[in-house]
């Protein structure tokens, strides 16, 4: 005897085998058709093209078809459409329980609602496998080769069209097109597709409906998804939407058609360049544009900081842009050239007067608002009503907006506060030299402690800067390393174009700063002595420095703030002068070491020893003569020892001793001195170097010492 089951498979065989008998004997016609049977639906996964219809056909049982909540966990099943078909009782021949067409493509689940038939696995699945804008976008080598950047940008921020049921048209630029526009922006793929206004841009050439190239009329308006309008224009016999050439056409899907254009566009409102690029377009800004290139801002200028916060970049950026006319009336001022102008020292300061590493709305802006400039200095805002000005200059144009700041325009230049060029001492030239440009690096200029310029290669090998000295004014010249610096060099030169000193990198260091230049001094009689500081980590003193003294009298406190060393100090120096030096330590004392040579290239204080902290040094004596100082201390009566000591000095004396004081170099008195006749007791004082006043009963001594621990 056959069991039930046996009967049911060959039944159910039968019906996949001829299902036209089956659809004409229940009246049910579809392109598929499910079986309904106890505890399963068969098939029970079905793959169709969009429009295909699919017949649910109860055999056995009692069912329903529940298209619309998950019966196991309630939860909704989200299909694109919700379908039900209430229960029936199947029977051998078939009952058919209702026919669904699905236009709509993706993927329906569905099963059986009743007692514990969807316990027991009776689900199923229909998917519904459309050519969609996904599919042309996800593989475009196969359906429409040179939109990948386009269909990549789709397929990630508007997956809801692109894979979605609604009819659209979408306007496609070429990779060719969004290549161009990158180079605009001055981003790479990823960049671009991260950029933050993507997603309107995309909006901006998705328009609701199917419109065929047969459709498109000149001058027709097509509201888009960003709330638009996309103007279709002709030209020549050619199409156009907006500015953007439409070069193929009608790529047909389920949900739409694609047309290829040659641009890309972008909703009206929004920025289309950087700042640089709305300076590189205006036919106002040449000289301005030539500027910005000479001074090495192009490529800052193209810069999308607001794109990655977690990059450290310098924007966004504020551009105030004097016209092609305010420039040349400057120049023309200065007696110049336009040629001359872009290839002076002056052009750096007057175009890092106009650049802002902020941006600076109009609206923004108030009243005696300090703006911090690209070099360093401040232009102040001053508000007239409705006017705006800089500095006194006019904003004759204002808010420009570019992707990574703005633009404002004058007609007038913002004159920076140029370093003189002439002086009592007339005018002195510093060459710099290098291998295309010194990568950011600088030398900065300071005369009597006062910073006058920071000064730099911009681009090619070599450039000058004159400035004006008086007598007496010392410089001093701080290399400050960025990159690129071993090649570097600089040379300065006085008023009579003599070399005064010069220092070019080495392979393993970059040049290093000279220190205590003084101008039109007379020529010291026992020439210079040279300090030359070195740091064995190469990144300076770390906040340590050298105070020198000369016949007690305090000259100057020595910072290395960069590099390796030899920072060179120059000293100038006269007959028995009596040179102190003291060292006052920061953090990392340990690397820091000194030396002094005198004016015969003789070492004459060694401090040069990374293993231990350097020392100050006391009664150097320039060129001793025979009638030095030396000579009158021979005759003091008293000897001090240890020196250094760690506090505890040593008094050897033949006379009574009446009293003692101790100062520092700068002769303020210390703390009460603890003296007995054979010490005096420091070891409460700091490290360094002091005086000690003896007074005897018919003369007074001076002793320097030093104190170290």
């Amino acid at each position: 005897m056959l069991s039930f089951h046996y009967i049911q498979r060959v039944f159910l065989a039968i019906v996949v085998c001829f299902p036209i008998a089956l659809l004409a004997q229940t009246n049910c016609q579809a392109d598929h058709i499910v079986l309904a049977s106890n505890f399963e639906f068969t098939p029970n996964e079905l793959v169709i093209l969009p429009g295909e219809s699919v017949a649910f056909i109860n055999v056995e049982g009692n069912h329903t078809i529940n298209g619309i909540t998950n019966t196991l966990t309630q939860e909704p099943y989200n299909n694109p459409f919700d379908f039900f078909f209430e229960e029936t009782e199947g029977v051998a021949s078939g009952v058919c329980m209702g026919v669904v067409t699905f236009d709509v493509a993706g993927t329906y689940n569905f099963d059986c609602s009743l007692d514990f038939n969807a316990q027991l696995g009776m689900t199923g699945t229909i998917i519904v496998d459309g050519f969609t804008f996904y599919d042309v976008f996800f593989d475009t080598n196969t359906y429409l080769p040179g939109i990948w950047q386009t269909g990549y940008a789709f397929n990630n921020y508007l997956p809801e069209i692109t894979n979605g049921n609604d009819m659209y048209t979408i306007f496609a630029p070429t990779d060719q097109a969004v290549d161009e526009i990158r180079e605009i922006m001055n981003l790479n793929q990823f960049d671009m597709v991260a950029f933050y206004d993507m997603i309107a841009a995309l909006e901006y050439t998705v328009v609701e409906g199917v419109w065929m190239a047969d459709d498109l009329s000149p001058n027709l308006e097509l509201p888009n998804l960003y709330g638009q309008n996309l103007t279709i224009y002709e030209n020549g016999g050619e199409f156009y939407a907006d500015s953007a050439k439409i070069i193929s056409t009608d790529y047909l899907t389920d949900n739409g058609v694609i047309h290829v254009i040659d641009k890309c566009l972008a909703p009206a409102g929004l920025p289309s360049a950087t700042v640089f690029d709305i300076i590189e377009k205006s036919p106002d800004h040449t000289i301005l544009e030539s500027g910005l290139i000479k001074v090495n801002l192009k490529e800052k200028l193209r810069e999308q900081d607001e794109l990655d916060p977690s990059i450290d970049m310098d924007g966004p950026f504020t551009v105030i842009a004097p016209t092609d006319d305010a420039i040349l009336t400057l120049i023309e001022g200065l007696g110049m050239s336009e040629s001359e102008f872009l290839n002076s020292q002056i052009l750096d300061d007057v175009v890092f007067n106009h650049v802002f590493a902020n941006e600076y709305e109009s609206d923004e802006l108030f009243n005696n608002q300090l703006l911090l400039n690209w070099g360093g200095s401040t232009n102040q805002v001053s508000i007239d009503g409705s006017d705006i000005f800089i500095d006194g200059v006019l904003l004759s144009v204002t808010d420009i907006y570019a992707y990574n700041g703005v633009v404002h325009v004058i007609d007038a230049v913002l004159v920076p506060d140029l370093p003189p060029t002439s002086g009592t001492c007339g005018t002195w030239k510093l060459i710099l030299n290098g291998y295309n440009g010194w990568d950011g690096s600088t030398l900065d200029v300071y005369i009597d402690g006062e910073l006058l310029s920071s000064e730099t290669v911009l681009t090619g090998n070599t450039s000058s800067f004159e400035f004006g000295v008086d007598k007496d004014a010392v410089i001093d010249l701080y290399y400050v390393p960025i990159s690129g610096s071993s090649q570097n060099g600089y040379a300065l030169y006085d008023g009579d174009n003599n070399l005064v000193v010069s220092s070019a990198g080495t392979s393993n260091n970059w040049p290093q700063s000279t220190l205590g230049v003084k101008a039109c001094t007379e020529e010291p009689l026992c020439g210079q002595f040279i300090i030359e500081m070195y740091d064995d980590y190469g990144d300076g003193w770390d906040y340590g420095y050298l105070r020198v003294f000369k016949n007690d009298v305090f000259i100057d406190s020595y910072y290395m703030p960069y590099g390796y060393g030899p920072q060179k100090v120059l000293l100038a120096t006269d007959p028995n002068d009596l040179i102190d030096i003291e060292y006052v330590g920061g953090v990392y004392q340990e690397e820091n070491a000194y030396k002094v040579i005198d004016q015969n290239g003789t070492l004459i204080v060694d401090q040069f020893d990374y293993q231990s902290i350097p020392q100050g040094a006391l009664d150097i004596i320039a060129c001793e003569s025979t009638t030095s100082t030396s000579e009158a201390s021979a005759e003091a009566t008293i000897k001090l020892y240890p020196n250094p000591s760690n506090g505890i000095v040593n008094l050897e004396h033949a006379e009574q001793i009446e009293s003692v004081i101790v100062s520092d170099l700068q002769g303020r008195n210390m703390k009460p001195v603890n003296f007995n006749n054979g010490f005096i007791d420091c070891s409460n004082y700091p490290i360094g170097n002091y005086l000690l006043k003896i007074k005897l009963a018919n003369t007074v001594e001076y002793h320097k010492f030093s104190i170290v621990r």
